[in-house]
């Protein structure tokens, strides 16, 4: 896959391509996390976005109904052993566009306001005439005006509503070719001013920061959207498939995970529930607390629990952040053979971003070693006199990252 970005917040242009592992190296603020950001954001914000429609339009009518409704009726009554009336509330909106579109040619407006009076309390007559006239312009509502919607809103939570460049009045342009189908979003002002889209895209990005996300886990502050979408894939209990295929590639995630068993974690990552997680140490026979692990250890454990459970399957994008942070140099060449290894045998995407010219120099011996060196791209990120930032390919000359990241070390 190609990835092309213009004007994307520092970006002045990042031509990307990502065709195995893909490593793209510099100094601090040249960019190399927004390139990182602009993937995640180009693959899950149109990931499953049928269904996401379906929620964005079911949340349209509770809202809808909720402005003027004085209580609800049989639904309500029915529902209530569950306690927890949002469920009840959703469940309604749920129940009244499945009543809707089963109606099929035949709906009418007298369709909806039979159904609201019957299992919702209007106080007023003019308030289920409110009601009624919301609540069909919400089904009617063509499904472009909530892609529209979710997708300005998905990259504006990625960026925190910075995706234009703060002082260039420039249009930021995200592009991705894959398997010669091209789409693109643009913004302009941080507003979603023109897209492509197709519901064939089936890949996901998973990224993992550089601050580890098991150390923020409990924290109560508000997380970034990449934090969230990680802790949902930590927490799944996703199961593979009785297909052959499925079948061979259990396997061979059954080899990967335990290598880094046996040659690092020595345990797993147990969900105690209510949003918990406790590491088990085979080795003691006991949990231990996250916030008791090593730093080094946690990176292992989260690639560990994402294959375990099938997060990460072929064809995904693992994106990570300085990937050496708090590893020891024997670690991280392990860590570059591991992630050789789901390269090559999982099918697995790889973009890394780093700092360390010991892990680049890993991943190049370990791609050699296990003959995929063909399917290693390398760049380096640098800046123009504006101060804008710009990649360049330097695949097969990697020589110019090592001069970079060795200079301070030789002053």
């Amino acid at each position: 896959m190609k990835i092309s970005l213009e004007h994307v917040a520092v970006l002045k242009k990042a031509d990307i391509e990502i065709n195995g592992i893909t490593v793209t190296a510099g100094l601090n603020g040249t960019g190399k996390t927004t390139v990182g950001k602009s993937i995640f954001a180009m693959f899950n914000a149109s990931e499953g976005l049928p269904e996401k429609i379906l929620n964005a339009r079911k949340d349209s009518i509770h809202a809808a109904i909720n402005l003027v409704q004085d209580s609800y009726g049989d639904i309500e009554n029915n529902l209530r052993p569950f306690q927890d009336i949002s469920f009840i509330r959703r469940m309604l909106s749920y129940e009244l566009m499945l009543f809707w579109w089963n109606e099929g040619d035949s709906k009418r407006r007298e369709d909806i306001t039979e159904w609201l009076s019957r299992n919702i309390k209007f106080e007023k007559s003019e308030n289920m005439e409110k009601a009624c006239d919301e609540i069909l312009h919400i089904l009617n509502r063509p499904d472009d005006d909530y892609i529209f919607f979710l997708l300005e809103s998905y990259y504006r939570k990625v960026f925190r509503d910075q995706i234009n460049h703060l002082s260039k009045n420039s249009t930021a342009r995200f592009e991705w070719e894959i398997e010669n189908e091209q789409y693109y979003t643009e913004f302009s002002g941080n507003e979603l001013s023109g897209y492509t889209y197709t519901p064939s895209i089936h890949q996901k990005a998973v990224y993992i920061e550089s601050q580890n996300v098991l150390d923020s886990y409990n924290e109560r502050e508000e997380k970034s959207v990449v934090s969230n979408e990680l802790f949902r894939l930590l927490d799944s209990r996703t199961s593979f498939q009785e297909t052959m295929e499925e079948y061979i590639n259990a396997k061979e995630v059954k080899n990967i995970v335990r290598v880094i068993i046996d040659e690092v974690t020595h345990g797993t990552l147990k969900n105690e529930g209510a949003g918990a997680f406790t590491f088990y140490d085979q080795n003691m026979d006991h949990s231990v607390d996250i916030s008791n692990l090593s730093a080094g250890l946690k990176i292992f454990i989260v690639i560990q629990r994402l294959l375990e459970n099938g997060s990460l399957r072929k064809g995904d994008i693992l994106l990570i952040d300085e990937p050496e942070i708090n590893l020891h140099p024997e670690w991280q060449v392990l860590f570059a053979e591991i992630l050789v290894r789901m390269q090559k045998d999982l099918g697995i995407y790889i973009y890394i971003n780093t700092h360390s010219p010991y892990f680049i120099h890993a991943i190049e011996v370990k791609m050699a070693e296990y003959e995929t060196a063909d399917r290693g791209k390398y760049y380096l990120m640098e800046k123009d006199a504006e101060g804008l930032c710009y990649s360049v390919d330097v695949t097969g000359n990697t020589e110019k990252i090592y001069e970079l990241l060795y200079k301070p070390l030789e002053i």
